[in-house]
This record gives structure tokens, C-alpha cells and sequence, in this order.
């Protein structure tokens, strides 16, 4: 068993007595026109006042972690980069404190810890990242964090926001992406030809993630987003103009050809350190039966923390997943985000 503690970082915020304010056992704070919190609202909450901080997030509300910390909860994030707002990063003792979160490294995918004006090299084998990282709670992938830093040094780190699932899938959500998906071979179990890439599919995100969690596999409640798959039985328009034909019409080759109904439907969750190596993905599950088991996965589509912090949102332009393991044994699927037109009914 590991112990770990952390030192508290006060967090503030303004309670309400309504029990329709509720949320996993805190209360909600909205953050209203101005986003403002005032030294009175502090002392009425009956919380150590500190440095009061502007909200986080735009509807946000507090949970303690084991040991006793007390975090704020980002329900709703704010509509524009920074999508979490924080305090003035500060010095103290010798050390920095500035406010930041693990992400990849776009060049070489090292893990970073991100702040909002530069990168850390982390040491993934330091005690205090294997303690952020511990497979039944990845807090890494879900939380913004103090730091203590010396030089180019992180030293340790106090968890100050989480991130609610939720945040990160309603980014994909309406998002359109097309491109190409495997081809289906004979044979039973089917198989899917890697490299054959040749099937033309146009995939367009729902407007919001679902509101009953999954799992807490990570040790955090994961909420799924579902896409559609526009053309699986009708030709659609793609975003050139151009007609897509239906994957139906394609017959045995359709690589959605064992689909059940609904023959269109793909799900899609977040799952950071996929295999334990600080390897952050998506799965996306094809329609029931397309696969006689196991889901794709791509990195295209995660969102970490840090991506909430800076002043621009995340491209999500890459959609593409391949499977898990044997790479025939569902298809793959190259996916590019299209910013505008398609999806009207067409004849090929």
C-alpha cells in the first residue's frame, strides 16, 4: 500500500444551502457574470480564507481526497482558452509554484509538466509522479496541479483542480471528421485488410457526452461520447462537395458489414495510460458486431489538463485509430477533421 500526503492548497469558494446544488457530495459554485469571489463570501463559506482566487471553472465545486486535501472539481469549464483560469503562479522559500499539468511533449511524446509559459522534463520514475500515476487512480490525467520547482526541476506537486470527464469529451462533441476505414476480408472470424484503407466514411460527434459514467477505471468516473457514422447506410456529401457512397453498398467488403443495429453507432472514451506506460488514448468502439471483440484506440483525440491551461484550445484535427493487437482483427481508420459542409444526402 503507498502513503502519500500532500500539502493542502486552500481552495476557496462560495456555498449554497440548495440541495439542487449538489454535486458528488460538494457544493456548486457558478461562477456568473463577472466570476468574482469577495473576501465575505469566503468567511460566510467558513473556509481558511488564503489568497482568494478567481473561479477555476465556469460551474466548479469542491471534494476531498483521501488525506484530507480539499480540490476544487471542474464541472463545467469556461467557453474559450484558457478554459481554467488560475492564480498568479508565485515564489516562495526558493522555490517557483507555478500552476500547471502532465501532457506529452508534441515532438518527442516525453511526459512534460506544462505550465503556462514553459515545459518541465519530468522523470517518470521519481516517487512523486509514480504516486500521481498509481493504476487505481491516474490522477495525472486528471488533474491541474501546484508545483515546487527549482530551476528546470519539478520537486513535487499539490493537486488544486480536478477535471470532471465530461470536460475533455464535450470538446469532440459535434466535431466532423472524414477519411478512409479497412476494408473487410472473408472469413470467420472476419478479418480487415491493415493497409487497405479504401473505404470512404464520414463520422460526426454528438453534441454532448452521456450522462451516466461508464466505469471509474482510472479511479475516476468516465463519461462516453458517441459519433455517428453518416454514410454507413445512405450516401452523404462530403465536406468538398463530393458524394460519399454508403458502407452498405459496398456488401461484403463493408467493413461495417456485421454491424448490428444501429449499424452507425461508435463510442468513444478517454483512457490515459492505456498500458501503463504513460501511453494516453482513446478507444473508439466500433458499432456492436462489426468486431468479434476489442476496440481501437488512437492518441489523435486525448485532451490532457494542460490543454485547459494555455491560451489556445486543442487542434484535434487527427481522428485516425487502428486496433488493439492483432492489426487485421477490426478496422483501421484514417479520420481528419472537416471544419465545414457535408453530410447532405447525395447520389453517388
Amino acid at each position: 500500500m503507498r502513503l502519500f500526503a500532500f500539502a493542502l492548497l486552500p481552495i476557496l469558494a462560495a456555498c449554497s444551502s440548495s440541495a439542487d446544488n449538489q454535486v458528488d457530495g460538494g457544493s456548486v459554485l457558478d461562477a456568473g457574470a463577472d466570476g468574482a469571489r469577495t473576501d465575505a463570501e469566503v468567511v460566510d463559506a467558513g473556509v481558511d480564507a488564503g489568497p482568494i482566487a478567481p473561479p477555476y471553472c465556469a460551474t466548479e465545486h469542491q471534494e476531498t481526497l483521501a488525506g484530507g486535501v480539499m480540490v476544487t472539481v471542474c464541472d463545467v469549464a469556461f467557453d474559450s482558452p484558457p478554459f481554467v483560469h488560475l492564480p498568479v503562479d508565485t515564489s516562495a522559500e526558493g522555490y517557483d509554484r507555478p500552476y500547471g499539468a502532465f501532457t506529452h511533449d508534441a515532438k518527442s511524446n516525453a511526459l512534460v509538466f506544462r505550465t503556462r509559459t514553459q515545459d518541465y522534463e519530468i522523470d517518470t520514475t521519481q516517487a512523486w509522479v509514480q504516486a500521481e500515476s498509481m493504476s487505481d487512480s491516474l490522477r495525472y490525467a486528471y488533474f491541474i496541479y501546484v508545483a515546487n520547482a527549482i530551476g528546470t526541476t519539478v520537486n513535487s506537486v499539490t493537486p488544486v483542480v480536478r477535471i470532471d470527464d465530461r470536460v475533455f469529451q464535450r470538446m469532440l462533441a459535434g466535431r466532423v471528421y472524414e477519411g478512409l476505414a479497412s476494408t473487410r476480408t472473408d472469413g470467420d472470424p472476419p478479418s480487415f485488410a491493415f493497409t487497405g484503407l479504401d473505404k470512404p466514411i464520414r463520422v460526426r460527434f454528438e453534441g454532448a457526452p452521456e450522462e451516466t459514467s461508464t466505469d471509474d477505471s482510472t479511479g475516476f468516473p468516465r463519461y462516453a461520447i458517441h459519433a455517428v457514422i453518416e454514410n454507413a447506410t445512405s450516401p452523404v456529401t462530403a465536406g468538398n462537395g463530393s458524394c460519399l457512397p454508403a458502407l452498405s453498398s459496398f456488401g461484403e467488403s463493408n467493413p461495417l458489414a456485421d454491424a448490428a443495429a444501429p449499424a452507425n453507432d461508435v463510442r468513444v472514451l478517454r483512457h490515459p495510460n492505456m498500458h501503463g506506460a504513460f501511453d494516453d488514448v482513446i478507444t473508439w468502439a466500433w458499432p456492436v458486431g462489426t468486431v468479434p471483440a476489442g476496440d481501437n484506440m488512437g492518441g489523435g483525440l486525448y485532451i490532457s489538463p494542460a490543454d485547459l491551461i494555455v491560451g489556445a484550445a486543442p487542434a484535434l484535427n487527427n481522428a485516425s485509430t487502428s486496433p488493439q493487437g492483432n492489426p487485421a482483427s477490426g478496422p483501421g481508420a484514417e479520420l481528419f477533421l472537416v471544419t465545414a459542409g457535408g453530410g447532405e444526402s447525395c447520389t453517388p
